[in-house]
């Protein structure tokens, strides 16, 4: 396993074999090739392996249309080689060759689209080109989604893949929604705790923070973390990675605290699982740092990024620009700790590795500059503050000389310092002008340079180190040397032209020009060694190109004379001279081909040397397949021609031998025409033609081995087609006359014995026929008795008669092998006769069995039948007992439901049983004749038995849920009495009364009806009892009525009352009536009888109002017990009267 470089020796052995004895553009060559681009790929040679693949495809599609699938399948190989290798274009553009095939060769939507598909999208996302493989991942998932269904588990990897390249490309809502459906898939088919549902959790984390949905990624990513934390270890990287992911948004939501917590817990787990130098712990270290300045900690700060600074600048280059960002950072954690000195250093040592970035961030290096300029503007404030302190201590202290000098002399120093910082801000402020500026062309065409000529001098050294194998690694070294040294010119114009600018331009940076003229001379120096690496492999190649040509055409001319020598068809002997002179003719052109082998080695020695040993090795191989091929070729050319002699001396012999048996053969066949056929002159004829037999026998094997067309290929002539025919005749005729002879001989034998044979034949089925007659009497008597001895041998009977039918059928069998004399007919006859016999015998037997087995079934299910009717008729009448000494019927114990239907069952088969019985054809025999008619009386008094109990039990039954209907009624009838419930008025008193009455009529119909049904049934227990539950149903009519009645009386009463009031309220209204008329007439009275009619009024009204108290509680009494609706109008109305009254007096 994995011995790569064997399996690469193996095939290509293989494959020099198949270019010697196919086509060069043969199917198994391009089969051969591509295996060997498989071994070479999984040995990681993948220059090799593509050499290989392409061979297989110029063949591919060079002997077979452009849509064999084997053209497809190499595709794959390439891409996938091509992907190996780095080369990722090529790979996308050999996919989509690929794809096009499979889009005419292929449905839509087959599986194998899907794969091409799926790679096209992978190698695209590598690119960066996240269009194209937005569109393949939709075509994997439409494709998916029609092979697959809506909820396949691969579905959901495809819509994580696509959520992933939306992400990338910065169409977070739609990767939002790729990861959400992925989810839902992922939940329908995982465990909730499946570490695929934690990664798209973190997902979807990642696509909310891009979306700044600050709470709905926390929510994830929590998630996320509660399902690794199950089914991870506490230390894994991956924790480490979420509680980064959620540590920075609480930071971008100012949730400091929480972010300095999972911050923290993803440090410590790096810390412990990754190497010290590793950079993801730098940068843990360095977003630690960011959330403890966030939250004033700077000392803590300080040490966090201190240590990413120290990991950065043991794992990465002294220029890389995180170790700027690093140095920028511990600028701003001096810069809030006022440590002014620290801070400029750090932010200085910042700004000069962004200066020599070969990519510089002008975005930070801006920044750096900005920070360092506010350094500086905070050391200028704080010196004009002192200036201006010193200023005004200088006017309280001008009385005092030396303190006035001594203060003018401090100011000068400071106001001197003031200026050189000021300088210094100004001088920072126009480098940060000039660099934005004059040098970003040049930095940009300088880095540009630089990457080019980086890889150039890689491309240089693979031409001086490397040595080609093949002649496509030479013509590849040509077309790079080529190429580079026209890059490199087209660099010359470039650099040219930048330091024409640069020597222009005075405000150009030193370091730009110096950087110019190094790059300058490096590219003069490269462009030389390019130009000698130029003539040197197109000569290379030119020549090794021109050596593989004439190989190609030596072997091919090898290959057309080999494929003539094998399509030489087989030809008749009598062309061999013709054959002898064409072989000659190839002799001499083998012979040139080794003068043209000949002069093509020196050529080989020179190419040698210019080819790595796996190279050498090949072209020696292939040097030697050419020698040898050659030489083969003259030695089965010279095989050929000694063939041709050899044929030629055994064909006059095959004519010599075949004469002379042809006449021997003919010679016997006229002696036997004239024999008499007897016994002994036939063998002799017969041994005599024995004896010829082994002239023909070698005849045929010569023609088989020499001559035949069918014989191998060193045999190339076979016989003529009319000697042939001769031949096959006289073979063919030779055993038909043999074969003729030898039957003749066998009949007369034959005959013979067969005479004898026949006569204790004769004697023996005589014999067998008078034992078979003699057994079949004894059987056909015992069938005659026709009594119980008979039936009860019936089946032994029976299989002796089916015994002698078999003998019979034998005897009759050997009768027919013979031919008929007189004897042999008289013994068919009485044959014949006996068979007739026991074939009638074997009818009546086998009815008389069909009779008595009918018999005994139909007695079994009548046994079996009457046992179970005579237990149900048990039960009913064990019921019927239990049911006539209840005093109160109960459901239970009513009637026996199960038993009844059991027993209306029994008997629907009791008379399906008589029918059959009935419509049974008449027996044969008497004794099954009696036994029959016994059964049929039997089940007759059954059948009655079982009728007289239903009908009795069915007008129980039947009373019984009359009964219990009409009680039923009843109870509901008591359930619906009538019940007073409207305002009490004579219609609704009348209604109810006659309601009443009709209920009471309804009640007492249905108790006559119950009392007349009850007088009916025949079984007294069952009269007792419905008497004792009538007489209950009797009392509960008594007591309805009485409550009845009495409400009937209570509610005339009530009515009675009414009218009483009606009557008093009726008076009182005649009385205001009054008093208002003797009121209106006091115009015409005089003084004093004013005053008696006042008086009057006055007592009047006085007992008008004790009545209306009277009414009003009267009225209110009968509301409550009656339901009579109150008087309150005529009330109201009375009162307004009498207050108009009083009013008037």
């Amino acid at each position: 396993m994995g011995n790569y470089s064997d399996a690469t020796v193996h095939l290509k052995a293989c494959l020099d074999l198949q270019i010697r004895t196919n086509p060069r553009n043969n199917h198994d060559v391009a089969s051969t090739y591509c295996y060997i681009g498989l071994v070479l790929h999984l040995d990681k040679k993948f220059v090799d392996a593509l050499i290989h693949y392409w061979h297989a495809l110029d063949i591919y599609l060079n002997c077979s249309p452009p849509t064999n699938p084997n053209i497809v399948n190499t595709y794959l190989h390439i891409s996938l080689t091509l992907s190996k290798s780095h080369q990722w274009e090529e790979a996308l553009s050999t996919l989509q060759k690929r794809l096009e095939i499979q889009r005419v060769t292929l449905p839509h939507d087959h599986k194998n689209i899907f794969i091409t598909y799926q790679h096209m999208a992978l190698t695209a996302v590598i690119i960066h080109n996240y269009a194209d493989a937005l569109l393949y991942w939709q075509q994997c998932l439409d494709i998916q989604t029609k092979l697959l269904g809506l909820e396949h588990p691969d579905l959901a990897i495809t819509y994580e893949s696509l959520g992933d390249a939306q992400e990338k490309q910065g169409n977070f809502s739609d990767s939002l929604n790729s990861y959400q459906r992925a989810l839902d898939i992922h939940l329908k088919s995982l465990s909730p705790t499946d570490s695929k549902i934690a990664q798209i959790y973190q997902n979807l984390g990642r696509a909310y923070s891009s979306l700044r949905q600050r709470e709905e990624a926390l929510l994830a990513l929590e998630k996320c973390l509660e399902i690794q934390l199950v089914t991870l270890l506490p230390d894994d990287l991956h924790i480490a990675t979420t509680h980064e992911l959620i540590a920075a948004n609480y930071f971008l939501e100012e949730k400091n605290e929480q972010a300095l917590a999972h911050a923290q817990k993803c440090v410590n787990i790096r810390t412990a699982r990754i190497p010290p130098d590793h950079l993801d712990l730098a940068s843990a270290h360095s977003f630690l740092g960011n959330i403890l300045c966030k939250l004033q900690k700077h000392s803590d700060a300080l040490v966090s990024h201190q240590r990413a600074l120290d990991i950065r600048l043991r794992s990465l280059s002294p220029t890389d620009s995180e170790i700027a960002q690093s140095y920028q950072n511990l600028g701003r954690v001096y810069f809030s700790l006022n440590q002014r000195e620290e801070a400029l250093l750090a932010l200085e040592e910042c700004l000069a590795l962004q200066s020599i970035a070969l990519i510089p961030d002008y975005n930070s290096t801006i920044l750096t500059r900005m920070l360092i300029a506010k350094e500086y503007q905070t050391i200028q404030r704080s010196i004009i503050i002192d200036l201006q302190k010193l200023s005004d201590h200088n006017l309280l202290l001008s009385s005092d000389v030396k303190a006035t000098e001594y203060l003018q002399e401090r100011y000068n120093n400071l106001k001197e310092i003031h200026l050189n910082l000021e300088q210094k801000v100004n001088h920072l402020r126009e480098r940060i002008n000039v660099s934005l500026s004059i040098n970003v062309k040049i930095d940009d065409n300088l880095r540009q340079i630089k990457r080019k000529l980086i890889l150039y001098e890689t491309d240089l050294n693979h031409l001086r180190n490397e040595t080609p194998n093949s002649v496509s690694d030479k013509r590849i070294r040509a077309e790079l040397a080529v190429t580079v040294y026209n890059d490199l010119e087209i660099v010359g114009n470039l650099l040219e032209e930048l330091i024409h600018d640069a020597e222009r331009e005075c405000k150009t940076s030193t370091e730009n020009i110096l950087a110019l003229s190094e790059i300058k001379i490096q590219h003069e120096q490269m462009l030389r060694e390019f130009k000698e690496q130029v003539d040197n492999s197109n000569l290379i190649f030119n020549e090794h190109f021109n050596y593989g040509e004439s190989a190609r055409t030596l072997r091919s001319f090898i290959a057309d004379v080999t494929t003539e020598l094998c399509n030489l068809d087989k030809q008749p002997i009598s062309t061999i001279e013709k054959t002898r002179e064409l072989i000659e003719s190839k002799v001499m052109q083998v012979q040139r081909l080794k003068v043209r082998y000949d002069e093509l080695q020196p050529i080989l020695v020179r190419i040698q040397k210019a080819t790595a040993s796996d190279g050498q090795h090949k072209l020696l191989d292939e040097n030697q397949f050419l020698f040898d091929a050659l030489q083969s070729l003259e030695n089965q050319l010279s095989t050929i021609h000694s063939l041709c002699l050899e044929k030629q001396q055994a064909w006059l012999e095959f004519k010599l031998r075949f004469d002379t048996t042809y006449s021997s053969f003919h010679q016997i066949v006229e002696l036997y025409q004239q024999n008499n056929h007897e016994l002994d002159s036939l063998k002799d004829i017969q041994n005599e033609l024995l004896l010829l037999q082994d002239h023909i026998d070698y005849l045929l094997q010569i023609k088989s081995t020499r001559f035949s067309i069918l014989t191998p290929n060193d045999n190339l002539f076979f016989l003529d087609t009319t000697i042939e025919y001769d031949l096959s005749q006289l073979q063919t005729t030779y055993r038909l006359k043999l074969n003729q002879i030898n039957q003749e001989i066998e009949q007369t034998t034959e005959n013979k014995l067969k005479d004898e044979r026949l006569k204790l034949f004769i004697k023996s089925m005589d014999d067998s026929l008078n034992l078979q007659e003699e057994t079949f009497n004894k059987i056909s008597y015992q069938r005659q008795l026709d009594n119980e001895t008979t039936f009860e041998n019936l089946t032994q009977l029976f299989q002796q008669i089916e015994q002698m039918q078999i003998q019979l059928k034998e005897l009759s069998k050997n009768f027919n092998q013979i031919s008929n004399n007189n004897t042999i007919e008289e013994l068919k006859s009485k044959l014949e006769r006996l068979r007739t016999q026991t074939n009638d015998e074997h009818i009546a037997f086998n009815r008389l069995i069909n009779e008595y087995k009918s018999l005994n079934q139909m007695v079994a299910n009548y046994n079996e039948l009457n046992e179970q009717i005579n237990e149900c008729i048990v039960n009913i009448l064990q019921y019927a007992d239990s049911r006539s000494r209840l005093l109160t019927p109960e459901p239970d114990q009513r009637s026996p439901t199960d038993q009844l239907v059991q027993l209306n069952i029994y008997r629907i088969q009791i008379q399906e049983q008589l029918t059959i019985i009935e419509h049974s054809s008449k027996a044969t025999s008497t004794f099954i004749y009696e036994r029959f008619e016994q059964l049929h009386q039997d089940v007759l008094s059954l059948k009655d038995e079982i009728e007289s109990i239903l009908e009795k039990e069915n007008e129980t039954t039947s009373f019984q849920n009359k009964v219990d209907r009409l009680i039923e009624t009843l109870q509901i009838e008591f359930d619906r009495s009538p019940k007073f419930s409207s305002p009490l008025t004579n219609d609704t008193f009348e209604v109810y009364q006659k309601s009443s009455n009709n209920y009471l009529q309804t009640i007492h119909n249905l108790e006559n009806e119950i009392e007349n049904i009850i007088e009916q049934f025949q079984d007294t227990g069952l009269v007792r009892q419905y008497n004792i539950r009538f007489n209950q149903i009797k009392q509960e009519i008594i007591q309805i009525e009485s409550n009845i009645k009495n409400q009937i009386e209570h509610l005339r009463q009530g009515l009675a009352e009414q009218n009483s009031l009606q009557i008093r309220i009726q008076s009182i209204i005649e009385d205001l009536t009054i008093c208002e008329s003797q009121l209106t007439d006091r115009v015409s009275m005089k003084e004093h009888q004013l005053d008696q009619k006042l008086q009057e009024v006055q007592i009047m009204l006085e007992a008008i109002e004790s009545t209306i108290d009277d009414v009003s509680m009267q009225s209110k009494s009968l509301e409550q017990e009656y339901s009579v609706p109150q008087q309150q109008t005529q009330i109201k109305d009375i009162q307004l009267r009498k207050q108009r009254v009083a009013r008037l007096i």
